[in-house]
């Protein structure tokens, strides 16, 4: 009982998505709860109260983190209202009075409900001894069914208790759903593939707020899930204004603001946010006259505010068992549960088509034995 406990424990504090659909634990709590909903939308306030208020340290963070599209390369849930975005880099203060829909990615998940199951508790629950979590109304899916590859498209990082900036950087790799197609196709017509192969049709993540890679260590990192990487914002130069319209994964544009003004104070006129709907990422930096653009240019892709080190461990869930995966793994996983799936329906369709066939039999007998009388 104690070694359980002890896994349990482990398994609340790390939030390490499962191999299966890529998400954790408390991701895959909160989109049960929308699937489960009778409504269209549901009440994030709602939610909360219903299901998660235990963890409610955590969920605003999480809720916020599914829902943004600077976060999750694709968002899970469609949100109405106010989430959090790059743009102030702060989660908004509590999204109690927001709702989510039923729309997006998340109507493509499906509770496994004939799969292994979790028992749903915390670990604040585990330290109360008069509390008994191990009974049958604490269960849950272990993950849950989807033919989208959310793990390898969305990737994952860990939560803390800020947003932008304020994370651990450990990280799983974005990536272009075009480019996972391409290479969950290419597994399938060839299983003997190499990594090396695989990276050549995947070329590299795919960031929400895109930016440029240095890093020699592509390869190495694909081949053996873990290593870090170099990532720069990108500019464009219009007379004696920059415009920087891409910026590193996990960066906000108010913290780029803020340290660009202090380090560059003498030689920037004025600096501000010209980000929209149609421009995610557009932060305008006018010069002072006498300011060398082709030197200040110089010091700003080696400034701090302009780039980043995300270190990339590709740690997931596979038998319950944390586990450090490379890129064939990982599609080796999403192939394996879906096969599983797909295996688990078909064998369901026989059995009811079976089972009609039996009653049919008892009540019209054997059709192979029935006489034609003309």
């Amino acid at each position: 009982m104690e070694d359980l406990l002890e896994f349990y424990n482990e398994l609340m504090d790390e939030h390490i998505p499962s191999g299966n659909d890529g998400l954790n634990l408390i991701e895959r709590r909160i989109l049960l709860e929308v699937l489960n909903s009778t409504e269209d939308t549901e009440n994030c306030r709602k939610l909360i109260i219903n299901v998660l208020q235990r963890m409610r340290n955590k969920i605003d963070k999480y809720i916020c983190r599914i829902t943004c599209n600077d976060w999750l390369r694709y968002s899970l849930i469609s949100g109405k209202g106010e989430f959090g975005d790059i743009h102030s880099g702060n989660l908004a203060v509590l999204p109690v009075y927001r709702d989510l829909s039923k729309k997006g990615l998340v109507s493509t998940f499906t509770p496994n409900l004939k799969g292994p199951k979790i028992y749903n508790f915390t670990k604040a629950e585990l330290q109360n001894s008069d509390y008994n979590p191990f009974i049958e109304e604490n269960r849950e899916p272990l993950w849950l069914d989807s033919a989208f590859p959310n793990l390898l498209c969305n990737g994952s990082s860990d939560i803390n208790d800020g947003f932008f900036d304020e994370m651990s950087e450990k990280i799983i790799f974005p990536h272009n759903i075009n480019n996972i197609c391409a290479v969950i196709d290419a597994v399938i017509d060839n299983p003997d593939i190499s990594v090396e192969e695989l990276v050549s049709i995947i070329e590299g993540p795919d960031f929400p707020t895109g930016g440029v890679i240095y890093s020699k260590d592509l390869l190495e990192i694909y081949k053996t899930g873990t290593g870090k990487i170099n990532i720069r914002g990108k500019y464009i130069i219009q007379g004696n204004h920059i415009f920087i319209t891409e910026v590193p994964y996990l960066s906000s544009n108010i913290s780029i603001i803020k340290k660009l003004q202090n380090e560059f104070i003498s030689e920037i006129e004025s600096i501000y946010d010209e980000s929209c709907n149609r421009n995610p990422v557009q932060i305008n930096i006018e010069l002072k006259k006498e300011t060398d653009i082709n030197f200040f240019v110089k010091k700003l892709e080696n400034s701090k505010a302009f780039n980043k080190t995300l270190l990339i461990e590709n740690k997931v869930l596979v038998d319950l068992e944390p586990k450090i995966v490379n890129l064939r793994e990982m599609i080796d996983l999403y192939l394996n549960n879906r096969y599983q799936i797909l295996q688990g329906t078909l064998d369901e369709k026989n059995s009811t088509i079976k089972a009609q066939l039996n009653a049919l039999k008892e009540k019209y007998g054997d059709p192979r034995r029935t006489q034609i009388i003309i």
